[in-house]
Parts: C-alpha cells; structure tokens; sequence
C-alpha cells in the first residue's frame, strides 16, 4: 500500500513506476489499485499496489486496505512540510498502521517531489539559510530524526528511507526494488 496527503506525489510516484512517464495531471485519489506483473526468484507473480489517500477520520477504508498488505510505503511531499511534520494524516496512519498490521511489515518512508525544494525556501523546516548552503541530506535528517521518534514510541518496522523525484525519475526503481526485495524474503 502507499499512502499519504493528498497532492504529496503518490500518483506521480506510481506512474514513473509503473509506465515510466511523468504527467502534470493532479488526481485528488481516495483509492486506487494498481497491478504490475514481475519476476521474483524466477517466479511471476503480479504485485498490486493500493494508493491510498483518505480523510483519517474515516478508517473504513485505510484499515479495509492495509488488511493484507506486505509493505506499507508513507509518502509525503518534501516541498510541503505540513505533510510529514505535524501531519495529522502521517500522525493517525502511523497510529492506524500500529494497530491494523502485523508489526513485521516494513514500512518505507517516501520523501516525493524532491525537484520543488530546489524551487523555494522552506522556512518551516528551519534547515535552509539559503538553497546554497543546505542540501537534500539535511532535509532527509530532520525526516528521519522525527520519523525515527515516532518508530520507537510505536515500535514500527521502518525498513528504509527514500527522498524522489518522479519529473526526474530519481530513486524511483530503487524504492520499489527494494520494496519488493524486502517483501520477497520470508518474514
């Protein structure tokens, strides 16, 4: 499953995926689902991704969507810091994610649209003097030191930490290969 605010990049995410293309299309997605045929230990088997953004006060359908799921990837938008710090959509998924799976699915933090921070000061994150002198490292630092808060004080199974650009198709295979690598070895 991938989840996240909306307009975080889940979509763009899933399409330079899946079709190997970018489009400035904007879905408002309550739920979608994908399915890619691949090869793992030379078996195929076809791997279905849910995307997933939804009102958190409504659990009907996130909990109805991460039932079953092998892998969990939470995306957020690194140009917009109100979709991973105090994030009541992350917030309560993390929550929801805690009580609803099996704590030994891997959960995989996304950092989306890394090509917009480029483009503007993020002064809420409080990490950039100017976009010369701090770089995409110290972004994925202050991710991952709260993300990490939030592991240990719900004893989640983060097993990665990406930041991607699907305009520039940056990390892209890589989050996914490694997604499927993770799921592929027996729990």
């Amino acid at each position: 499953a991938i989840i996240g605010e909306r307009k975080c990049g889940k979509t763009a995410l899933i399409n330079c995926y899946l079709k190997k293309e970018f489009s400035l299309d904007k879905q408002d997605t309550i739920l979608n689902m994908y399915a890619k045929k691949i090869t793992i230990s030379n078996h195929a088997v076809t791997l279905i991704i849910y995307e997933i953004s939804e009102d958190p006060s409504d659990r009907t359908l996130f909990t109805k969507a991460i039932k079953d799921v092998h892998a969990v990837l939470i995306c957020y938008s690194l140009e917009d810091s109100s979709t991973y710090f105090n994030s009541t959509m992350l917030n309560e998924s993390l929550d929801a994610l805690n009580n609803e799976i099996d704590k030994r699915v891997p959960l995989f933090m996304v950092g989306c649209k890394y090509d917009l921070v480029h483009e503007k000061v993020v002064n809420e994150l409080n990490i950039y003097d100017d976009l010369h002198q701090q770089t995409f490292t110290d972004i994925g630092k202050q991710i991952k030191e709260y993300i990490e808060t939030k592991r240990n004080e719900l004893q989640l199974n983060i097993s990665g930490y990406y930041v991607t650009s699907a305009l520039f198709n940056i990390n892209i295979d890589k989050v996914f290969n490694d997604t499927i690598k993770t799921i592929a070895m027996p729990y």
